[in-house]
């Protein structure tokens, strides 16, 4: 059931926290080769530009990989120009909260605008803080990564398991 050497799969992730999880679901299955986007040190990509070697790099990727919920504000340029991608939102059906910012404050009606000029989402789309959404984005990266890779459905869903297990 495994996909041949000359059919190699490429997996991109666009940052550490979607990297992990893509690893644990991805594992030792052959003819998939995963990589990641940004360096690891990148935590948030607030304020990440892409560069001409991401472009290079997703060009030649199969699928990406993002968590949503708008952390990923280039999404839309490498729709535009990678219209083949296959693009997997781990944060797809995950009910993100609204009433805190990113850092996990609630939001107070009396609080100036201006305390919030540097804050980008409108909700906190940082699920992979939460065990239990984290749970979801590994399952929603195991269901896309089926969906565009059947021949390694086994293995995906075998890691998959194995991971949800550990969390």
């Amino acid at each position: 059931h495994q996909q041949s050497e000359d059919e190699e799969f490429v997996v991109v992730t666009s940052f550490y926290p979607m990297y992990i999880a893509a690893m644990n679901v991805v594992g030792e299955t052959e003819g998939v080769t995963l990589k990641n986007l940004s360096e690891p040190q990148t935590g948030c990509l607030h304020d990440f530009q892409l560069t001409p070697a991401d472009m290079k790099l997703l060009s030649t990727a199969d699928v990406f990989i993002i968590n949503g919920g708008g952390i990923e504000s280039f999404i839309e340029d490498i729709a535009k120009q990678y219209p083949e991608l296959v693009i997997i939102e781990a944060c797809e059906g995950i009910e993100l909260l609204c009433e805190e910012d990113a850092h996990g404050h609630e939001h107070d009606d009396e609080e100036s605008d201006e305390s919030h000029e540097n804050h980008i989402h409108d909700v906190n789309a940082h699920a992979w803080m939460s065990v239990a959404n984290y749970r979801k984005q590994v399952e929603n990266i195991a269901d896309g990564l089926v969906k565009s890779a059947p021949k390694s459905s086994e293995s995906f869903l075998a890691n998959a398991g194995n991971y949800d297990r550990k969390l």
